[in-house]
């Protein structure tokens, strides 16, 4: 098991760079299920292009969630959406995850869309789905194996945020934790 996480954080290492670990806390290991890997994660139905500024227009795609649901993110969204990276081992990444559920608490699915892409090729069904019940954040998570979406947002660092305004236009992002405060700050001026 240890052997594992140690392979997989080599491979994500060398996926994203020196800046993506020096992002992150310390790898934890986590008991999972049995190291069967039946988890098939699903790709982005379309190819997105990059995005890498605020006030950039997004470019719409679609995932589908863990729970099998597709989320699309579309040129103009009907609520604001905050698109969140991160790693199931990555030990800094759970205290935003945290936020984002009271944030999520907060505002309802019906004012904010929160999407959560565990960006690590190697981070199996039974490892997301820990990380998920320990941040209190129920819906909308997904597998982003193949990097499609951390790509074309042109994501270098776990615990990457980023926000969407309802006309398309990204209105925030960050390559570092984010406190509920700022996240608070960044989305009631959205919801007006």
């Amino acid at each position: 098991m240890m052997h594992y996480r140690l392979w997989g954080c080599l491979m994500l290492g060398s996926l994203l760079g020196a800046l993506l670990l020096s992002s992150c806390g310390q790898a934890t290991p986590q008991a999972s299920a049995p190291e069967a890997n039946t988890f098939k994660p699903q790709p982005t139905r379309e190819p997105v292009a990059p995005v890498t500024a605020t006030d950039a227009k997004v470019t719409p795609f679609e995932v589908t969630t863990l729970d099998g649901e597709p989320f699309a993110v579309t040129a103009t969204p009907a609520k604001p959406v905050v698109l969140y990276f991160m790693a199931a081992w990555c030990a800094s990444c759970l205290p935003e995850a945290q936020a984002l559920a009271e944030l999520q608490q907060k505002y309802g699915h019906d004012q904010i869309d929160v999407l959560v892409l565990d960006v690590d090729p190697g981070d199996t069904a039974a490892d997301i789905q820990a990380f998920r019940e320990a941040s209190g954040l129920s819906k909308h998570w997904a597998h982003d194996a193949e990097g499609r979406v951390l790509k074309a947002f042109q994501v270098q660092a776990l615990d990457s945020t980023i926000v969407i305004g309802r006309d398309g236009q990204i209105v925030y992002r960050d390559a570092r934790p984010t406190s509920l405060a700022v996240l608070e700050r960044t989305i009631a001026p959205l919801l007006q």
